[in-house]
């Protein structure tokens, strides 16, 4: 059996969007005959920034401080106004707890969540 990865769509400075990973054909079949809705829909986030410099700066600086973790700049959406630093994206619930625990055992101060209506890749 394969595991099928999914990115963020990514702009050219390099930030990401929020949303949600895009579904196989299988997971599509599945959500069209159940109404199912998929479940990897959470984030861990470790940082909030008013400016994307900001945001650029303190991921680099988080990225050799602490190289276990990917850090990703997130542009600003309908439910954060602000640039987010990202350690774990399209995780299910247990798997962003888990990284979360993980993210504050190691120094970081870390926090995950959802978002309503978040848009399709």
């Amino acid at each position: 059996m394969l595991t099928v990865v999914y990115a963020q769509a990514t702009a050219s400075n390099g930030v990401k969007q929020f949303s949600l990973p895009k579904p196989s054909f299988s997971a599509q079949l599945i959500q069209g005959l159940t109404g199912a809705q998929p479940s990897n829909v959470w984030f861990v986030l470790i940082g909030s920034y008013p400016s994307l410099t900001d945001a650029l700066n303190n991921a680099k600086t988080l990225k050799s401080r602490f190289p276990a973790f990917q850090v990703d700049v997130y542009a600003p959406n309908q439910s954060i106004s602000n640039y987010s630093l990202v350690i774990g994206a399209n995780l299910t619930e247990a798997q962003a707890q888990a990284l979360r625990e993980k993210a504050v055992a190691a120094g970081m101060p870390a926090s995950y969540r959802t978002f309503s209506n978040l848009p399709l890749p």
